[in-house]
């Protein structure tokens, strides 16, 4: 009688030990690159409305035009102005650039230059 009670013991070890390895985890998917910005004859002129604001606004040109798309979505979607506002002082502010209420207008009428 032993040896079935061994035999059945064993067994469950055997299936508790050799269950397969769990499935490996997946591999992260790589964050998504900045998106890539044609800057042609209308971002030019966009740019050049915008540095006029101020010119720490183009210090990075692209994310200028990439901004000025975002506030084209916002716009677009029928976003409440306060909020297109508000991204707009979000997407523009910076250690050396300060956007209020007056400046933020300025940015998002200047943006619907890319619309």
């Amino acid at each position: 009688m032993r040896k079935f009670v061994l035999i059945p013991t064993a067994l469950v070890l055997l299936a508790a030990c050799g269950s397969p390895d769990p499935a490996p985890a997946p591999a992260p998917t790589p964050s998504p690159s900045p998106r890539s910005v044609a800057i042609g004859p209308r971002e030019r002129a966009y740019l050049a409305a915008l540095g006029s604001i101020d010119p720490g606004l183009v210090t990075n040109q692209a994310r200028a035009v990439v901004h000025a798309h975002d506030l084209c979505a916002d716009l677009a979607r029928g976003t409440e102005h306060a909020a297109v506002l508000a991204s707009a002082t979000w997407y523009f502010i910076g250690a050396d650039v300060s956007v209020d209420q007056a400046k933020a207008e300025r940015i998002v009428a200047t943006a619907q230059m890319l619309c």
